[in-house]
């Protein structure tokens, strides 16, 4: 077998995997968001629209046959790339705030619920549950 061939063959099926891993994280933010209220849902939106998009610009790279050509293909996946830790430095943001994170249920986690206050302040401010 040419091993031209077999190259071609690997990048195409690489591509093909990878697209559908990142579909398949896309598809992770969209079951977190549905649990999600307020700015952790949009971000987990958003997470999800990116990764969405990252998976379909494999799909575009394997027609190209590399991932910085054309020049919109490059900056569509540079835009995908510099969004990702964007995303995770707002998320960890709001964690510090106690605004709830994607992988938090209904906004709700250790350090207080979506608005950042924990049981014990609802508590003393005389807050119903």
């Amino acid at each position: 077998m040419n091993l031209l061939l077999l190259a071609e063959d690997l990048h195409r099926d690489g591509n093909l995997v990878e697209a559908a891993w990142w579909w398949l994280i896309a598809l992770a933010f969209v079951y977190y968001a549905w649990r999600q209220r307020g700015g952790a849902r949009q971000r987990c939106w958003i997470a999800a629209a990116v990764f969405f998009l990252f998976g379909a610009s494999d799909l575009i790279e394997m027609q190209t046959g590399a991932w910085w050509k054309p020049w919109w293909l490059f900056a569509w996946k540079a835009a995908c790339v510099l969004a990702m830790p964007y995303l995770v430095i707002a998320d960890y943001r709001a964690r510090r705030k106690g605004a709830g994170n994607c992988e938090s249920v209904n906004g709700e986690n250790a350090v207080g619920d979506a608005d950042g206050d924990s049981q014990q302040d609802k508590t003393q401010r005389g807050d119903p549950e």
